[in-house]
């Protein structure tokens, strides 16, 4: 059954105006964790919007990477699966990477916001559940610049590489 939608598209404005400001505070201020609460009520709206299994699944998955993110970054890291990491991290030495090629784990659970956003985007077939991913794929992203705009760069650089 679908959701009701006579307030949908002035709660998407004032969410899509609420993650803007947090990436705006984010850059500015250079504090990432603006983002990471700026988008909380999206991520949290988009849970209730959605409605088939996959998309629920998917939206409530970006539901915990948000929580994981926030400790990550008010943790200032690692710090909480840091031992878990060093045990991967001798599996990873074998691939041939060189050092420091692997991104901190509060990059890495924004990259996997944004697949999931992105899976939403091209799942679900309401007009508000794909703003909502929209502003989550673009906060991610935001993010993950805020955290480490190298990655950023080196990825533009790749796509100018390959045209």
């Amino acid at each position: 059954m679908a959701k009701e939608y006579e307030n949908a598209t002035l709660i998407c404005i004032i969410l899509t105006l609420v993650a803007a400001a947090g990436i705006g505070i984010a850059i500015w201020k250079n504090l990432p964790i603006a983002i990471a609460a700026a988008l909380v009520p999206a991520v949290i709206y988009e849970v209730y919007r959605t409605e088939g299994m996959y998309t629920k699944l998917a939206s409530v998955g970006l539901l915990g990477l948000l929580v994981l993110e926030i400790v990550l970054i008010l943790n200032r890291g690692n710090a909480v699966i840091a031992q878990y990491v060093k045990k991967a991290g001798a599996a990873v030495k074998n691939t041939g990477l060189p050092a420091g090629a692997l991104p901190d784990a509060s990059v890495i659970v924004p990259a996997v916001m944004v697949l999931l956003s992105f899976m939403l985007i091209r799942r679900t077939g309401g007009k508000y559940t794909m703003w909502l991913a929209g502003i989550i794929l673009v906060s991610s992203l935001a993010l993950i610049y805020s955290l480490d705009p190298a990655i950023i760069d080196s990825i533009l650089k790749m796509r100018k590489a390959a045209m």
